[in-house]
């Protein structure tokens, strides 16, 4: 369908958003393997070029965790999110959990572990996580921030350890 062709030319968020015009509009986004796709809902093919999901590395990402666990010593790490939006947000139906790390889905998941004791160290440690055998969606990161796993740092998809939140800056 032309509007199918007119729908996947813009951008992830205009997209998510376009289904707001109308129920035709949000009907066929939802129906669409293509928009679900370009929305990180559904996986693209294994050959594809990779690409991170941007509402990752939107302002907003660390604020959708930031409630999530009390904030570490340093809460000046985080920016505010209005708190009557909040709620919009954290609604448990919200689409965005259902949302994919990046296209072609993640297998596994890399930690980046630094070391600040007589000098910086930095050591990359690869784990395969994959919940009940599914890819890693945005609500198994989620839970890792519930569970006390993970901290969100101030920026895009970075996090501390649970156990190790040091501010270095």
């Amino acid at each position: 369908e032309i509007l199918e062709e007119i729908l996947l030319h813009l951008d992830p968020t205009t997209l998510l958003l376009s289904q707001r015009v109308s129920t035709n509009w949000h009907t066929l986004i939802q129906d669409s393997p293509r928009c679900q796709t370009a929305l990180f809902f559904k996986p693209s093919s294994p050959g594809s070029p990779r690409i991170l999901n941007p509402f990752i590395t939107s302002p907003l990402w660390p604020h959708l965790l930031r409630d999530r666990r009390p904030p570490p010593p340093t809460p000046k790490r985080y920016s505010q999110m209005k708190p009557e939006r909040t709620h919009i947000f954290m609604r448990p139906e919200a689409s965005w959990r259902e949302m994919l790390i990046q296209q072609p889905p993640a297998l596994c998941v890399g930690i980046v572990e630094t070391h600040f004791e007589n000098r910086m160290a930095v050591r990359l440690t690869e784990t395969v996580f994959q919940p009940g055998g599914e890819v890693i969606r945005l609500k198994h990161v989620e839970g890792a921030v519930e569970d006390g796993i993970l901290v969100p740092a101030k920026d895009g998809p970075a996090f501390w350890t649970g156990g190790s939140f040091r501010d270095e800056e």
